[in-house]
């Protein structure tokens, strides 16, 4: 169909630093330009060097000076989510099921829940910090649902770990509880 196109793919399983290994293998392969749907953290860019072709970031949820990145706005996306429940759902707080980034300042998705609250001058819903999957989403909502001042609104760092919170909400609220679960699922290209 496309004469002359070759697809290669690899790996990282999620390593920062397999995946640098990777995209300067791919590099010395002669291709026109390296898709990558990034598992880096900013901390981990700084350790990056350019290969010398375009790279096109997919899923980074920061910009990459000198790349292209398509990925969400952590902060802005998170803020209008938790500020959509609290003003149209008048929610007095927003409990958060955190991902865990690997390094003690939050993330933008933290930095848009804390500041919906700040913006309304009210007290922070309770938030656990867990791993990025679904197994981390339910754990996060066992811990939410354990405590005595059980949440009634939860917003959660992303998709994934949302159904694993929705998935033990399921198992352990009634029907008629009027839980307002809210996941990070948004995109904005960036230059």
């Amino acid at each position: 169909m496309f004469p002359n196109v070759g697809l290669l793919t690899a790996s990282s399983n999620g390593q920062a630093n397999e995946e640098r290994l990777l995209i300067e293998r791919l590099a010395r392969r002669n291709g026109d330009a390296i898709v990558v749907v990034s598992s880096m953290t900013t901390a981990d860019i700084s350790g990056f060097h350019d290969p010398g072709i375009p790279i096109l970031f997919l899923d980074c949820p920061f910009p990459i000076p000198g790349y292209t990145t398509i990925g969400p706005d952590g902060f802005g996306d998170a803020r209008r989510a938790v500020d959509h429940l609290i003003k149209t759902h008048k929610y007095a707080q927003v409990a958060f099921i955190a991902g865990d980034i690997g390094k003690a300042a939050p993330d933008d998705r933290e930095l848009g829940w804390l500041d919906a609250h700040r913006s309304h001058k009210l007290a922070l819903g309770p938030m656990i910090r867990t791993t990025f999957n679904f197994d981390g989403g339910y754990e996060g909502a066992t811990g939410l649902l354990a405590r005595h001042d059980r949440p009634t609104a939860v917003f959660v760092a992303s998709d994934i770990q949302a159904t694993g919170a929705l998935h033990h909400m399921e198992l352990v609220i009634r029907q008629s509880c009027d839980a307002q679960p809210g996941s990070f699922f948004f995109a904005s290209p960036r230059p």
